[in-house]
């Protein structure tokens, strides 16, 4: 999936920092160890594709949220897991809170390390707010204004507002909207508010495996299933079977950000985002 990807940081063996491992779908089965220790050169992951930390006991967040900062940005179209030790459901939630901010997302205790667990997470529509964060890491930082408006759009793909209602909640014009999205090097919010809305009904899909596509098609407002399946095409190049097997909006939005040019590449030499 990713043609020129980055080398990854692989570090030497050491007890005290985390380990990484990779679980590929169908997510059946413990992870598997991801890379050995002297391998420097670029993995190819796969869509779907999830990236594993497992802390020592001993470990302190900050080392966990470093460890996890490297890899999101060599692999921004992988989502993150936690893996921890058995926990009881309330110190898993309170943890799984305190790492949410660190662009992890989801946390599983080993003997629940299910595609079910798994699933009950990373197919939240509501984790799309931290598309922000990951555009970010992306090089797009954006300053208050914007990042308030992406907040915005999100709310609006989940809760299916026009354009126009999103601009007019956020106390500006659409015209207004687009010069600021202009202005970042950014695809205009109407393409965004596009995508965000597929990747939301593609969330849904992954998170109901066994819902008839049928009623996700008259829920959503689509004519067909084919009509559906045309969207998802469109945005991120995936079928709605393959939307179904493959967690995560991380490697949609990938995708989506790529294929639908929703981020503009900049030139070298180009003078930075004018004040919006």
């Amino acid at each position: 999936m990713h043609d020129n990807a980055p080398v990854l940081p692989v570090y030497e063996g050491d007890s005290r920092r985390p380990t990484v491992w990779t679980l590929l779908p169908p997510y059946d089965g413990l992870p598997a160890p991801f890379v050995r220790r002297r391998e420097r050169r670029a993995l190819q992951m796969k869509r779907g594709a999830l990236l594993v930390i497992r802390p020592p006991p001993e470990a302190a967040w900050p080392i966990i949220a470093g460890e996890a900062e490297r890899w999101l940005g060599a692999l921004p179209a992988t989502p993150v897991v936690l893996w921890l030790d058995q926990l009881d459901s309330e110190l898993l939630m309170d943890t799984w809170a305190r790492a949410r901010p660190f662009g992890i997302r989801a946390c599983v205790t080993e003997p629940a390390f299910t595609s079910s667990a798994l699933r009950a997470q990373l197919s939240d529509p509501a984790s799309l707010t931290d598309v922000v964060p990951w555009l970010g890491r992306r090089d797009r930082n954006l300053d208050a204004r914007m990042r308030e408006a992406f907040t915005y759009l999100t709310y609006a793909a989940i809760e299916h507002w026009t354009l126009a209602a999103v601009a007019l909640a956020h106390g500006a014009s659409v015209s207004t909207w687009y010069r600021r999205f202009q202005r970042c090097d950014l695809a205009p919010p109407g393409a965004w508010l596009h995508a965000l809305r597929v990747i939301c009904v593609a969330l849904e899909i992954q998170r109901s495996p066994r819902v008839p596509i049928g009623s996700f098609v008259e829920r959503f407002g689509f004519y067909d299933q084919a009509h559906l399946h045309h969207r998802c095409w469109d945005v991120f190049g995936a079928t709605i079977a393959h939307v179904r097997k493959h967690l995560g909006w991380e490697w949609m939005l990938y995708t989506a950000c790529t294929r639908s040019g929703l981020l503009r590449a900049r030139r070298r030499g180009d003078a930075p985002p004018r004040p919006v």
